[in-house]
């Protein structure tokens, strides 16, 4: 077994080595690197989603992050991905991204602030959050932390819907 396991070791060590490359059929069936890869969901920027939202009567999702919050990557790479997810977003919402820590300007309710201060202004004091908007700019509520995609899709929905308004999570999204 040992002598099968160094001749194996062997024969695929020059390969290893020399750095050739799969050909075209094997890199697509190749096993994903280690390297982090964040999945970015289409977004567009706060202004737009205002002016969107105002036509189309969507509400919009905001979602505050920060470049070293591993929660918030979690929720961009599992959450946001997730087919459910998407289609939610995508038939109810307007999705923004804020970085809580970007001095980028943006216009909010007819006034200009950083990113960092208009996530300040929504409430966000811990990351990742995610701030609701109706489609006239006037805020919803705000849920922190990490959601997974079954529990955030159900959010959505109930957001979407205005269930908030007469029934309490826990009573929507019981099975």
């Amino acid at each position: 077994m040992k002598q099968t396991i160094l001749i194996l070791f062997f024969i695929f060590l020059p390969a290893v080595l020399s750095g050739c490359e799969p050909n075209s059929n094997q890199m697509q069936n190749r096993m994903p690197s280690f390297a982090f890869v964040e999945h970015e969901t289409p977004h567009i920027s706060l202004e737009e989603a205002i002016q969107k939202a105002a036509q189309d009567d969507k509400k919009i999702l905001i979602d505050v992050y920060t470049d070293w919050c591993s929660y918030c990557r979690k929720m961009t790479n599992e959450t946001y991905p997730d087919l459910k997810v998407q289609r939610a977003l995508e038939e109810y919402f307007h999705y923004v991204r804020l970085d809580a820590e970007s001095n980028q300007r943006v216009t909010f309710q007819g006034r200009t602030f950083s990113m960092r201060e208009l996530a300040i202004q929504l409430g966000a004091t811990g990351f990742p959050t995610t701030v609701f908007l109706a489609s006239n700019g006037d805020p919803i509520g705000m849920q922190p932390g990490f959601i997974d995609a079954r529990m955030f899709e159900r959010l959505l929905v109930y957001v979407a819907t205005e269930a908030y308004t007469n029934t309490s999570f826990d009573a929507f999204t019981i099975d």
